[in-house]
């Protein structure tokens, strides 16, 4: 049964993996980690019981402030799966039902979710209310950052009944999203968008096929699933099929197929970083570090390419059949395209490819990387608890037994039974998608967009420029006092 955890065995071997290794000794270990966590996340595991009083709530209300809309992430990332009705024979509904059911016959609570296209207005509200309505807020993590600073919310390490070391709550979302050792935000097994919003490769085995490339399941086993790699098999499928002299959107074929933003993604995961340090000394913005920006303009170099890269914009109106993610996987079906950068969700979009299609991490930026990294779109909802939640016992007890009830029951049907049974086409995604959930990083340049650091790489991007470190040092100052100001804004809060 998969667990959402950083596997302890992965953690320990990256530990052994001294940085002055031979290039072969440094791929025989990474290869033994990715292997390592394919055996873990398979294996079977005992259950594990939360440590809950015996308490009953005489059947008071539980009610989750949700998140929903008409916008393509509104719809994409609704919270959904935190609520069902009533079982309708749909695999995800009835195991969120049957997780609420067992949870409240427990603990003698009614679970209740209202859906907002504008949350943060009512938390608003519900900050300035003598008696706030909710047990629990969920917003997107992109809009919540700044509410963090403004005090909104409690630490979560400070909650009784919230084990935040339990495997069934992220534990890279405590880690990342933070500048202090406070927790504001969590996910994890109490909803699936994180599994669904996680950015992942997507490539056309026929394409593979056609022009005689590496397998990239062994390059990824191996650990030399590498930016070099990558951009060797972009540039090989890269063709003018229509012979017109020019690079066009489905009607010539590209090695890779993606957005503007992507090219945030795809640097996370050749582990760059855009700043750096720790809660007790602070952070420094770190993006013209040599290391980091040497991975930004190598991506660059083939990612601003027209002739190998696809930057798509599409229609955002979930009303037509002209969405981005539908216009993708037409193209992608259509054999235009070796690659897509997508998350993990817009796997449904891919049923209907005539030909197969499989499941790759991002790709590394060398060898002597010790793991792969899988961003997390900045658009997931995630939970957060107010500093006038009306009954804070209640409200962590419910949190964590449904986390926990979810790893066992809404979890394996989200991963197992839809993406790994219905979804995918081969045993070896299976194993991806594995390493790709032990992978999981947020991204908090990319909510913060701290002096604009985050939006040049996409602006030159957009106005075909090159991309010169001098653009990012002119904004270097105004970054890294804003970057101070909400540290200490971090370290204030109580």
């Amino acid at each position: 049964m998969k667990i959402k955890r950083i596997a302890s065995l992965l953690l320990a071997m990256i530990m052994l993996a001294a940085c002055g290794e031979p290039a072969d000794k440094q791929t025989e270990q990474n290869a033994q980690t990715t292997a390592a966590v394919i055996e873990e996340t398979t294996a079977e595991e005992t259950r594990i019981e939360p440590n809950l009083p015996d308490i009953t709530f005489d059947g008071a209300d539980f009610t989750h402030l949700g998140t929903g809309g008409t916008s393509v992430y509104q719809v994409y990332y609704a919270t959904n799966d935190l609520w069902a009705e009533e079982e309708i024979g749909e695999p995800l509904n009835d195991a969120v039902y049957r997780r609420n059911v067992a949870v409240e016959d427990k603990y003698k609570v009614k679970i209740n979710l209202i859906s907002d296209e504008d949350s943060i207005n009512r938390m608003q509200q519900a900050i300035r209310s003598d008696d706030c309505p909710y047990d629990v807020v969920w917003s997107y993590h992109v809009r919540l950052f700044s509410a963090i600073t403004e005090g909104w919310f409690l630490d979560l390490k400070t909650v009784p009944h919230l084990d935040l070391s339990a495997p069934w709550w992220d534990q890279n979302i405590q880690s990342d999203l933070t500048l202090s050792d406070k927790v504001y935000l969590l996910t994890g097994d109490i909803t699936t968008t994180d599994d669904g919003g996680t950015f992942l490769v997507f490539f056309n085995k026929y394409l593979v096929e056609q022009y005689n490339l590496a397998s990239p399941y062994e390059l990824v086993n191996s650990g030399n699933w590498t930016l070099a790699e990558f951009s060797k098999m972009v540039k090989a499928v890269s063709e003018d099929l229509n012979g017109t002299g020019e690079y066009e959107e489905w009607a010539d074929r590209f090695g890779l197929l993606t957005d503007s933003e992507q090219i945030h993604r795809l640097y996370l995961g050749l582990g760059g970083k855009y700043f750096e340090g720790n809660a007790e000394d602070g952070y420094r913005i770190s993006i013209t570090d040599e290391k980091n920006f040497n991975r930004l303009s190598e991506l660059y170099e083939l990612i601003g390419n027209e002739q190998y890269c696809a930057m798509l914009s599409g229609d955002w109106d979930v009303s037509t059949d002209n969405i981005h993610w539908y216009s993708r996987a037409v193209g992608f079906g259509g054999d235009h395209y070796l690659f897509c950068v997508q998350q993990t969700l817009t796997i449904t979009e891919l049923r209907d490819m005539e030909n197969e299609f499989g499941i790759l991490p991002l790709p590394k930026y060398d060898t002597t990387e010790e793991r792969y990294y899988a961003p997390v779109d900045t658009n997931i909802p995630v939970l957060a608890l107010m500093i006038n939640t009306p009954d804070l016992e209640k409200s962590a007890i419910i949190l964590e037994a449904l986390a926990n009830e979810g790893m066992y029951t809404v979890t394996p049907v989200y991963n197992e039974t839809l993406l790994e049974r219905k979804y995918t086409r081969d045993d070896e995604s299976v194993d991806m998608l594995k390493v790709i959930a032990q992978s999981r990083i947020y991204d908090l340049m990319g909510i913060s967009k701290w002096g604009g650091i985050y939006d040049i790489a996409i602006g030159v991007h957009r106005d075909g420029k090159e991309l010169k470190i001098s653009d990012y040092e002119k904004k270097l100052n105004a970054a890294q006092k804003l970057l101070d100001k909400n540290y200490d804004k971090f370290m204030e809060n109580e």
